[in-house]
């Protein structure tokens, strides 16, 4: 799977049944919810342009829920969210606090776009927010959450942000020039153990153990008979992924991670790969792991590498015979 690009989001939502924006039948504290609700959440259109600066406007607040089974949040748009900028818990969507849903859960194919908030003081820090009290260091708890194929931009904090969560696979999601980033994007690896300001943050090894990531070599990226090859790195620390892993590439104007390239699986040791899909421009690349497992474990992104200053590749054409 590859080519994800930000901005080609599908708009409308589905939620938790039973869980409204300020209005409609809300579950009591503790009971459960599953389900689906379909709702479009747009805070500078339901609260009026001069809202106060950090006026809280939490779209989905799931904090207080104790109990939720199969439940999906897909296909959403959630556009210029207001929220206390110093409070990384308000996020556009927080999960269960101190529990973890049952079943199957996703939160995929949706569209977190802030970057027309013109204040940085009315932009939110977070979009997604769990601490499911799984507190153990280095625990391996599965989670029942999966986040992918979403895409965001404008928020400045961490934009997902998982704190004592055990693990959730969170791949192939996109994130647009707005975003915070360990920037500028000049092979730094803080952007792989940041545990803030950065996209994707496992806040301690509570959360997908906090595994090293693969990592892309400098000066290896290639063109070679229009296929894009470039050396991969498995990391020499702890904790590192379990093996064989599957590495995410993506490319990048400049620190962040606009466009998903293409998924190889497999890995068990570093080497050549060939990136499935072309980059649309010079740029960079920078890659995130998957361990193995039935809910594998999530790297945060990688630094970055300079991609090859030119691709003047014709396109390719399918003639079915």
């Amino acid at each position: 799977m590859g080519g994800r690009e930000l901005g080609a989001g599908a708009v409308g939502a589905v939620l938790m049944a039973g869980l409204a924006l300020g209005a409609g039948p809300v579950p009591a504290e503790g009971a459960e919810a599953a389900g689906t609700l379909t709702l479009v959440v747009n805070s500078t259109a339901n609260t009026g342009s001069d809202a106060p600066k950090g006026a809280n406007r939490q779209p989905i607040d799931l904090g207080w829920v104790k109990s939720s089974t199969n439940w999906s949040i897909i296909n959403s748009t959630f556009s210029d969210i207001r929220v206390d900028a110093l409070d990384k818990t308000e996020a556009t969507i927080e999960l269960s606090i101190g529990a973890s849903p049952n079943g199957t859960n996703l939160i995929s194919g949706n569209r977190f776009d802030n970057a027309k908030l013109s204040v940085p003081a009315d932009k939110q820090g977070v979009a997604i927010y769990w601490n499911s009290g799984n507190s153990s260091l280095g625990n391996t708890v599965a989670s029942n959450l999966v986040i992918e194929d979403n895409e965001f931009d404008g928020y400045h904090a961490e934009t997902i942000r998982l704190h004592q969560t055990g693990t959730v696979p969170v791949r192939r999601n996109v994130f647009g020039t707005a975003t915070k980033s360990q920037s500028p994007a000049d092979k730094t690896e803080n952007e792989e153990a940041a545990t803030s300001d950065a996209m994707m943050v496992n806040a301690s090894t509570a959360s997908d153990r906090k595994i090293l990531t693969w990592y892309p070599q400098d000066g290896t990226v290639t063109l070679v008979n229009c296929e894009l090859q470039v050396v991969v790195v498995a990391p020499t620390g702890t904790p590192a992924p379990k093996a064989p892993v599957t590495l995410d590439f993506y490319w990048t104007a400049g620190a962040t991670a606009e466009t998903h390239l293409g998924t190889v699986e497999g890995l068990t040791q570093g080497g050549t790969v060939t990136v499935p899909e072309l980059p649309p421009a010079k740029g960079y690349i920078r890659l995130q792991t998957q361990g193995s497992g039935n809910q594998p474990e999530s790297s945060q992104y990688s630094r970055t590498v300079t991609n090859v200053s030119s691709i003047n590749c014709p396109p390719s054409v399918e003639i079915d015979l």
